[in-house]
């Protein structure tokens, strides 16, 4: 498979290597006898390089990058007094969603309404300036959107965007990936604003988790595992229960010995003995 130059950055093997393709008149999986899953593969890998194709234009900013240009007006950005403060007015706890994880974030369109409010639709942009993907393993892509804020003709902030990308998700393109990489680097920018930098605060994490969230055990196939929801979402379809909290109790700390003692081994979450505690429940 030929890759165009201009999107030699998206190569996991990175650019100039030579790729699984070269030499696919030959002997290859095209010949009788040749394993079905090799032409399966090209094939989804010449769909990944279209999609990229479909991103990247040869006359686009991306081709054309100047740092000169793009961090014109860097700390120059005059706002209001009105504006500064809608852009970093808190938003409600419940706007806020939590990971399986037990990482917080606000939705991306909830920044992006502020955003329009606050500056006004079409007084801004994000400039794409270096996208580029990450094989992860057989079929699974990072995709990254390194872009910059501008408003009002003033560079605001840089920052790099991700989203996971998976050839054996059908309901998922590339160009679904990497708007999902866009939004993200946008709500990054933002936080430079102060719009919905309370994602970031301990303090702020720390009490949302505890008032808004629960840890729950789930049978993913098989296998339990314990994951974060809010306690105002309908249970998971394969949620078992809540998972087993921490006593209230102080620990018996003993010099030379770590806080979670033998004394209560189910403190200590990975160890055989919290794993035994999951399971009979």
């Amino acid at each position: 498979m030929n890759i165009p130059d201009e999107l030699k950055r998206f190569d996991p093997k990175g650019p100039g290597e030579e790729g699984e393709d070269e030499g696919a008149g030959g002997d290859g999986a095209d010949a009788p006898g040749g394993e079905g899953d090799g032409v399966e593969q090209e094939e989804a890998q010449n769909k990944v390089m279209e999609n990229l194709a479909s991103q990247v234009n040869e006359n686009s900013q991306l081709a054309k990058f100047d740092p000169a240009i793009t961090y014109a007006g860097a700390s120059a950005l005059q706002l209001t007094e009105t504006e500064m403060k809608a852009l970093s007015a808190p938003f409600k706890d419940l706007d806020y969603e939590i990971t399986p994880d037990g990482f917080i974030y606000l939705p991306q369109v909830l920044s992006l309404q502020r955003l329009n409010t606050a500056i006004g639709v079409g007084r801004w942009s994000l400039l794409l300036i270096n996208p580029g993907k990450e094989l992860v393993k057989d079929g699974l892509f990072k995709v990254f959107y390194d872009g910059a804020l501008i408003i009002r003709n003033c560079f605001v902030a840089r920052s790099c965007g991700e989203a996971s990308y998976s050839l054996k998700n059908g309901k998922q393109s590339f160009a679904t990936a990497l708007e999902s990489a866009k939004s993200d680097c946008r709500g990054r920018c933002l936080k430079d604003l102060g719009v919905g930098s309370d994602a970031w605060n301990p303090t702020f994490i720390r009490r949302w988790q505890k008032e808004h969230a629960i840890r729950v055990i789930v049978d993913d196939n098989g296998n339990r595992k314990v994951i974060w929801r809010r306690k105002d979402l309908d249970p998971f379809p394969n949620e078992i229960g809540l998972a087993p909290t921490k006593p209230t109790v102080p620990q018996q700390v003993r010099t030379g010995a770590p806080a979670d003692s033998n004394e209560l081994p189910w403190l200590n979450e990975g160890t055989p003995e919290y794993d035994n505690a999951l399971t009979g429940l």
